[in-house]
């Protein structure tokens, strides 16, 4: 994304938000994983509640993976209409 931001020329305002929203996503994932990686060591075993917290984890990584794409659509396709 960094590289295609530099291809289409996007305004200064567009990279920042491109960079944000990678930081982001990038952000939660790795809070996702520590999530994930504590409740493994608090009990390796299945347990309803962990299994509830691992997935609230998943859900959050998954609204931020949407909003990027949200936000990736709205900032590039103008871009790349113009091209055609």
């Amino acid at each position: 994304m960094i590289l295609l931001s530099f291809l289409l020329r996007l305004s200064s305002i567009e990279f920042l938000f491109v960079v944000l929203i990678i930081g982001a996503v990038l952000s939660v994932e790795a809070l996702n994983t520590a999530i994930e990686e504590l409740c493994d060591h608090v009990t390796p075993h299945h347990h309803p509640q962990i299994g509830k917290i691992k997935n609230l984890g998943s859900g959050a990584s998954g609204i931020i993976g949407v909003t990027a794409v949200i936000i990736g659509i709205y900032i590039f396709l103008p871009h790349v209409l113009i091209l055609f």
